[in-house]
């Protein structure tokens, strides 16, 4: 059973060799990965030889890199049930994006068809058309966070204005009532 799935493996990595080298002889032209890796290994081994720290990192590299993972977080800070939560409130949205998503699925055949595979200015505009549309996100993102921008600092302004306003009204308030007869009520 393993050679079957040996040669399965080896039968694949051949098919896309095939793919990347074509026809050229990939052993004279290109190193071999194995071999050009197991040199950086041993590059790396004997530059850290001597230098304790670094074999400590190196050791552990796996925790460093959980540590650094961005959902690392969010495992320490949201309970399960929190997350199946957040899962039962996001639904209406993942029933939407499957629903897209297989419309997508769908219209993958027409868009590999034969028929818009030949035309080379449909490919071409397709190309500007998708550079385009990356330039408008780009632009997109921008935008928002100018008015994200613009709206905090608006914040900003009115809190300081309201305080303003309120001490405004409350010295005004101290002076009319130093102003006024002592038995008059204000």
């Amino acid at each position: 059973m393993a050679d079957l799935w040996m040669d399965s493996v080896e039968n694949r990595v051949d098919a896309l060799e095939k793919q990347v080298f074509g026809d050229a002889d990939k052993d004279s032209h290109f190193p071999r990965c194995v071999d050009s890796m197991a040199a950086v290994d041993n590059k790396m081994m004997t530059g850290v030889q001597g230098r304790g720290k670094f074999l400590v990192v190196l050791q552990r590299l796996n925790e460093v890199e959980r540590y650094m993972d961005p959902t690392y977080t969010d495992r320490l800070t949201l309970t399960d049930q929190a997350k199946a939560d957040i899962l039962v409130a996001q639904e209406d949205w993942i029933k939407k994006m499957i629903t897209d998503l297989d419309k997508m699925e769908q219209l993958h055949d027409i868009m590999d068809s034969e028929h818009l595979k030949v035309v080379p200015s449909l490919n071409a505009k397709f190309q500007e058309l998708s550079k385009r549309h990356v330039t408008q996100q780009d632009e997109v993102a921008e935008f928002s966070e100018e008015v994200s921008n613009l709206l905090s600092q608006y914040n900003n302004l009115i809190a300081t204005l309201s305080k303003q306003f309120v001490l405004w009204d409350e010295t005004l308030t101290a002076h009319e009532k130093a102003v006024l007869p002592k038995g008059k009520p204000y």
